[in-house]
């Protein structure tokens, strides 16, 4: 099931009224004091930033608004600094409590060279490739 926008113009006006109305009720006025005016298009960003935000995966929400482009959604999500950094570390966290707990310990320096070695360059180091790609490494 998605929500795709319906086509610029064709949207009730009755809709946008209500929203007006309901707005003014509610007394939901912008810095300077002025009536803020909500569309419907509006209530689609804030349910893709709120969604998102709170951890629904993004092609998700792309399915649910009918977007055919990740790029499209990722444009109506509000993404705050401080809610990536929350994200990250809860991701960090809960992935953590499905890893072993040794994985999160400092490597030793033996460790650390190996892992240093792994990146130098493969000068004597091709004898594991196949003989094909060895043999158009230049010499």
């Amino acid at each position: 099931m998605s929500f795709p926008a319906p086509a610029a113009g064709h949207l009730p006006q009755p809709i946008r009224e209500f929203l007006t109305e309901l707005a003014l009720r509610a007394g939901i006025v912008d810095v300077d004091g002025t009536p803020l005016r909500f569309t419907p298009h509006d209530f689609r960003r804030i349910f893709s930033t709120e969604t998102v935000n709170g951890g629904l995966p993004i092609h998700i929400a792309a399915k649910l608004l009918g977007h055919l482009d990740l790029n499209t959604t990722q444009a109506y999500v509000a993404v705050y600094p401080e809610e990536v950094i929350r994200h990250y570390r809860q991701f960090v966290d809960q992935r953590r409590t499905h890893r072993p707990s040794e994985e999160y310990r400092e490597p030793s320096d033996t460790e650390w060279q190996d892992f240093r070695d792994h990146f130098q360059p493969a000068q004597g180091r091709t004898r594991h490739l196949r003989p094909a790609l060895r043999d158009s490494l230049p010499a």
